[in-house]
This record gives C-alpha cells, sequence and structure tokens, in this order.
C-alpha cells in the first residue's frame, strides 16, 4: 500500500472516530424540553409545600392570622383566660397550652380532610410568643394592650402528614422553622408581616404524576420568607369553599416573596423522560404580582431553562 492510500485510510478512521465521539456526547446532552420537565417536578413540589389544602405554608399563615377564632390565639378581652385547651379547629382538632415561667404556648394540630379528588392528614406543633416593645404578654391582646410582634416556631419532633392530589403523593419526613410577625394596623384591619428568622425546611419523598410518567423526588425544599403581609379580616380572606362537606377559610398575603432551593434526587418508575437524576432549582413566589386564589412561581436552574407557573393557594396544586 502506497503513502497516498495509508494517508487515506488514516483520514477515513480519524473522521469515523471522531463522529462516533461526537455522537457519544450528543446522547449525553439533557434537550431544554426534558430539563424543563425536571423544573415542573420541582414547582410540582413546591405547589404542594405552599398550599393550604397540603399542610403547606399558607396553612401555616392561616392558623396565625385567624386571631379571632385560631386555637393558636386565645384573647383575653376581658373574658376568662383559657390556658389549657382542647377543641376544634379549622381542619380538625388542638390542644393548647402555656407555660407561664417561659410565657410560651405550645400548639398540637390534628388536622385532616378527603374529597374524591384529594386527601389529606397532617400533625403540627408550634410554639409561640406574644410581646409589646420587646417585654412578652400572655395574651394576643392582654390588659387591652395588643402585641406588637408574635415569634413562631415549628418543632419538628411533633410534625408528620401526608396528602395526595391528582399530581402528588406526599410523605413528610421532616418540618422545622420559625418566624416573626410584626403587627400593625392599616385603615381598620390588623396586618401581620411575616419574615424568617430560620428558614423553612421540609424534606419528604413525593410520586409526582405528569406527562404520561410516574417519578419519586425524595427532596429538601428550603424557604425564606420575606414581608409576607397578611391581612386578618375576614373580608380580605381567599372566598369560603365547601369540600367534602367542610367549609374552609384561608388567608390569602397580599405582598412579599418566597425564595428557596430544591434539592431532589429522582427515580422513575414509568417513563424514563429526563436524564437529571439530582436535581436542584432554585424557585421565587412573588404574592405582590398575583391576585385571586392563584399566586405566580419562577423555577429557575443552572442550564435549565426558566419555567413560570401559578399555584392554587387553596389546594396545593400547580395551576
Amino acid at each position: 500500500m502506497n503513502r497516498k492510500s495509508l494517508f487515506s485510510l488514516f483520514s477515513a478512521l480519524l473522521i469515523g472516530a471522531l463522529v462516533l465521539s461526537t455522537g457519544c456526547k450528543n446522547d449525553d446532552v439533557v434537550s431544554p424540553a426534558s430539563e424543563n420537565l425536571a423544573s415542573e417536578d420541582a414547582a410540582n413540589v413546591v405547589a404542594g409545600e405552599v398550599g393550604t389544602e397540603s399542610g403547606g405554608v399558607n396553612d401555616m399563615l392561616s392558623d396565625m392570622t385567624d386571631l379571632r377564632n385560631s386555637p393558636l390565639f386565645a384573647n383575653e378581652d376581658g373574658g376568662t383566660a383559657v390556658l389549657n385547651e382542647t377543641g376544634t379547629g379549622r381542619y380538625g382538632t388542638y390542644t393548647r397550652t402555656y407555660d407561664p415561667a417561659t410565657q410560651t404556648w405550645t400548639v398540637i394540630i390534628e388536622a385532616s380532610f378527603q374529597n374524591p379528588v384529594r386527601s389529606g392528614s397532617w400533625r403540627r406543633e408550634y410554639q409561640y410568643f406574644f410581646s409589646k416593645n420587646g417585654a412578652k404578654q400572655q395574651f394576643f391582646i392582654t390588659g387591652g394592650v395588643m402585641a406588637d410582634r408574635i415569634n413562631f416556631q415549628i418543632v419538628e419532633s411533633g410534625c408528620s402528614g401526608q396528602f395526595s392530589n391528582p399530581r402528588v403523593s406526599h410523605q413528610l419526613t421532616a418540618l422545622r422553622g420559625s418566624v416573626v410577625a410584626d403587627v400593625s394596623v392599616s385603615n381598620g384591619d390588623t396586618l401581620l408581616t411575616v419574615n424568617s428568622v430560620q428558614p423553612r425546611y421540609r424534606a419528604a419523598i413525593d410520586s409526582v404524576r405528569i406527562r404520561g410518567g410516574l417519578r419519586t423526588s425524595d427532596h429538601n425544599l428550603t424557604l425564606t420568607l420575606t414581608n409576607i403581609v397578611v391581612p386578618t379580616r375576614l373580608d380580605r380572606r381567599l372566598p369560603e369553599q365547601n369540600i367534602g362537606g367542610r367549609r374552609f377559610r384561608n388567608v390569602r398575603p397580599i405582598s412579599g416573596t418566597i425564595s428557596g432551593t430544591y434539592n431532589a434526587f429522582i427515580t422513575f418508575q414509568r417513563g424514563d423522560t429526563y436524564n437529571e437524576r439530582e436535581v436542584t432549582r432554585n424557585f421565587v413566589i412573588n404574592f405582590g404580582a398575583s391576585s385571586g386564589e392563584s399566586v405566580g412561581v419562577e423555577i429557575t436552574g443552572v442550564n435549565a431553562p426558566k419555567f413560570t407557573g401559578s399555584i392554587n393557594l387553596q389546594t396545593g396544586e400547580l395551576n
């Protein structure tokens, strides 16, 4: 074989190797559509952590702001103060106790609901105290003086729960965090401005069913609440709904943001539709840019297109 033939053979082999190499690399590239599906999964999980019927952030805010009827806030109001009490709350039963040594309340809430489409049950334990000008006081209104701050903490060891909706089945494994709510009055309406002291942390295992696939997200979420303004008057709440024979009344924040991070390990039971197995996404929820029962959410990630959607605050589902 002459030198010209050898050179031609070598060139052909080199080009073939390059083609094969390029083909292998292309197999590893995640398409934009697949990346967006991973972000959509993240959005569905975040929605469950925000909604009321899923025991999410809005359920906690609803507990915090229902000053007249909530098990969390016993007002002195010139009547007989009850320091230890068991009763019926918005979703189920509660037990509230007061520790005079620390001037701190503890409440345990057992909640559940079920209808043909959705179901959920959860247990929450909170500790909280009221203060005025930095000094603790026993009740939200004590001796006619209304507190100007509420310190509110989730007791991790007292929390559990699960829920199911058409897209997500959820099993909680950990929940913790704390917030402070500054109290103000505007046009006769009592407002709470809620900020995280320790970010809300949720770990869970969720099964996600969308686009014909079934995936398990073993994940954790970290959420920071920033200047979440919540009116407490009933006429500023979400409309009452009759769900499964029970009427619910829930708050609707009017401004502020929730920002956070979703970290998950994904396994596929049906429809291996994206290549990512370890998924990290950032998200932002802006209450000031939406209205009604829905609030907008943006999901972003490295080398992933931005995903935008809206969350139903009542159901905890992505619209």
